[in-house]
């Protein structure tokens, strides 16, 4: 039994209340799944026959889709990112964020993308807290064109 218990670390996950029986071979799988199903009937534990699925080549787990080509982004999941409505307020930035950095592994430069939006959530105070308007300081050389000119040419723009 012991090399039995052994073997089965090296091809079962369980999370909560979901256990993953992964193999390549596809008679070491049906033995794998025969040797838990006996372990969980030994110890009174019991799975609903209707919950179950069996050799699957693709499941989605805990927000992930994990198949032969590895772990990928659940696609709702990606359209939920994608159509997510701007963020109005600071809550509603965190919110987003904390979502999106739950996939961030997926998000190539994913740092630096959010950059921005992580500067805006950390130094929100100072914007909501100001009591006077932002001074742009317009005195650069190539700026007085701007204020000045009704039309700039080709050269100046």
């Amino acid at each position: 039994m012991r090399s039995s218990k052994h073997s089965i670390n090296r091809c079962v996950i369980a999370y909560i209340d979901d256990i993953l029986i992964y193999f390549t071979s596809y008679d070491d799988h049906v033995h794998h799944i025969k040797t838990v199903l006996t372990q969980l009937l030994q110890h009174q534990l019991y799975a609903k026959a209707e919950k179950c699925e069996f050799h699957k080549d693709i499941i989605t787990l805990l927000g992930y889709v994990i198949c032969q080509r590895g772990v990928e982004m659940d696609s709702s999941k990606v359209n939920a990112v994608t159509d997510w409505p701007e963020p109005t307020t600071i809550k509603k930035l965190q919110r987003f964020l904390g979502f999106a950095n739950f996939y961030c592994r997926f998000i190539h430069n994913y740092s630096s993308i959010t950059n921005l939006l992580t500067a805006l959530e950390e130094w929100h105070h100072w914007l909501e807290e100001a009591h006077h308007p932002f001074l742009v300081l317009t005195d650069h050389r190539n700026l007085k064109y701007l204020h000045n000119a009704k039309r700039l040419n080709p050269r100046q723009a």
